[in-house]
């Protein structure tokens, strides 16, 4: 990966499929302002504190766990994650530009850090623990929200019920 030391103006980059395992081995890319990272061997996401630019973060079947590093990125507005060891969304309560949170496979159970969000408009939920909506309920920027969660329970139908009564478009699939 000592090719990526030379391109310290690259904006983008996508590294999916490989034995890639270090992101201190792309923290000269400091101009990076969307980052797309999976199917690697990455676990310590820490690298991340060097691209402060990041806007855009795809985190896709990584082994990591913990993943609050996130937090500290201010400039993100879209974050997709998924297929991991996450448990918490915790990080998303300090990102006052989110726009759009999508959360994939993982073990998100607590939608807690999201409440009264304000900038969130696209919220994607799928194979999680996520058992209630009442935290999304406050998030007045809200405009869509996708859901995939087996057996709704009669709450969180009436949640949903409730966000399409606000125009929010809902795609809920049981």
């Amino acid at each position: 990966y000592g090719v990526l030391n030379d391109m310290d103006h690259l904006r983008v980059l996508m590294i999916s499929f490989t034995d890639f395992a270090d992101l201190t081995n792309i923290s000269n890319l400091t101009e990076l302002t969307e980052l797309h990272i999976g199917a690697t061997s990455v676990t310590d996401l820490s690298g991340l504190a060097n691209h402060p630019k990041l806007t855009v973060l795809h985190a896709q079947d990584l082994d990591a766990t913990d993943y609050q590093i996130i937090g500290t990125l201010t400039s993100l507005n879209e974050i997709a994650v998924g297929k991991s060891g996450l448990s918490d969304i915790s990080f998303a309560r300090s990102l006052k530009n989110l726009t759009s949170l999508s959360v994939h496979h993982s073990e998100v159970a607590n939608l807690e850090p999201l409440r009264n969000h304000p900038s969130l408009q696209v919220l994607e939920i799928s194979g999680t623990k996520v058992e209630t909506l009442t935290p999304v309920m406050s998030i007045r920027s809200l405009k869509h929200l996708s859901i995939q969660a087996p057996g709704h329970s009669d709450q969180m139908n009436q949640q949903i019920k409730q966000l399409r009564d606000r125009d929010v478009f809902v795609l809920d699939q049981i």
